[in-house]
């Protein structure tokens, strides 16, 4: 969107807007603090869970978190465009969210996308309002950018994303996710909160080749209920 990029660039380099998987958190859910606890306990003598049998108590349980919050930043670049921001998504259940994207230095509000239902709404620092019912599409209408957001929203977690095809997975020892491929989105994990089989991504990266999309987003702070 070229009045949210003007905003962002204001006395900065090519630093712009554009959503990524974001944060969330709207004020007054109580929450946890970085991941779940682990449930899977080795008792004395008994084999270590295999890497599959973590991977798939980790998709269970994940699939029942209603609600979480995640701050983080992001770097991007989308074939010559480069964006750095700030972000923070809040998601209650599988369709509502609250994603606000704010300057990167100041951590003011840049744009503000909200999904209801099927009613989605961004609206930029200047008080402009733009409405659709898919927020992929409105971001790409907005800002010519096309991202996963309907994906991301289990990426960003390390899980896969339900409604794509199966894709393919690469476990580390503990069950989770190194990488994720879906939908010709490239989703590398280069770090979590803790060692634990149900800990959350702190580092991801994310590409997409034929769309010259690259993506870092540095994680600071989880919250789940």
């Amino acid at each position: 969107m070229k009045v949210i990029k003007e905003k962002i660039g204001q006395g900065i380099n090519n630093i712009g807007w554009i959503l990524l998987g974001g944060v969330l958190l709207l004020g007054g859910c109580s929450s946890q603090q970085a991941s779940i606890k682990p449930v899977v306990k080795s008792k004395p003598g008994s084999a270590v869970s295999s890497k599959e049998a973590l991977w798939k108590q980790r998709q269970q349980r994940f699939s029942k978190m209603a609600a979480w919050t995640m701050d983080g930043k992001v770097a991007m670049r989308y074939k010559v465009d480069n964006w750095n921001f700030g972000v923070n998504w809040a998601q209650q259940g599988a369709n509502d969210f609250v994603i606000n994207i704010k300057n990167p230095f100041t951590g003011a509000t840049v744009a503000l996308i909200t999904q209801n239902n099927n009613k989605v709404t961004l609206k930029s620092s200047d008080g402009k309002t733009y409405q659709d019912t898919n927020a992929e599409r409105l971001l790409k209408r907005q800002a010519n950018i096309e991202l996963p957001l309907n994906g991301l929203v289990y990426w960003a977690r390390g899980v896969t994303a339900p409604h794509y095809p199966k894709g393919r997975v690469t476990l580390d020892a503990m069950g989770r996710p190194q990488k994720i491929i879906q939908a010709n989105w490239v989703i590398k994990y280069r770090r979590y909160n803790d060692n634990s089989y149900n800990a959350l991504p702190t580092k991801i990266v994310l590409t997409r080749k034929q769309d010259a999309v690259y993506v870092n987003m540095i994680t600071k702070e989880w919250n789940i209920k």
